[in-house]
């Protein structure tokens, strides 16, 4: 388990950027930086544990914008479901792959 402390990072002051976007927003073959993830003890246990936290490199796979979206992070696809992707703000890279 994670230190409570930890998590504080996670819920700290995030800066206005002009490119910052939920996950479920970005079109295929955007990508985008993780700046914030908002959500309980329990979702932000489960993000780290598939490899997201901020600072992390995503890239959207598939999404059509209903249903669950497909994305690669750390060199591994990974399916989120909408939800999931609203509460994962991403500052949007200006080059998409």
């Amino acid at each position: 388990m994670f230190h409570r402390r930890w998590f504080h990072h996670f819920h700290s002051h995030v800066p206005t950027f002009s490119g910052l976007q939920p996950l479920s927003n970005l079109p295929p073959g955007e990508t985008g930086i993780v700046v914030k993830i908002s959500g309980g003890h329990e979702f932000l246990s489960r993000m780290v544990a598939l490899g997201l936290s901020p600072g992390v490199e995503v890239t959207v796979l598939q999404n059509h914008h209903h249903g669950p979206i497909l994305t690669c992070v750390r060199e591994s696809r990974l399916a989120l479901g909408r939800g999931e992707a609203q509460k994962i703000l991403l500052q949007v890279c200006n080059d998409p792959l």
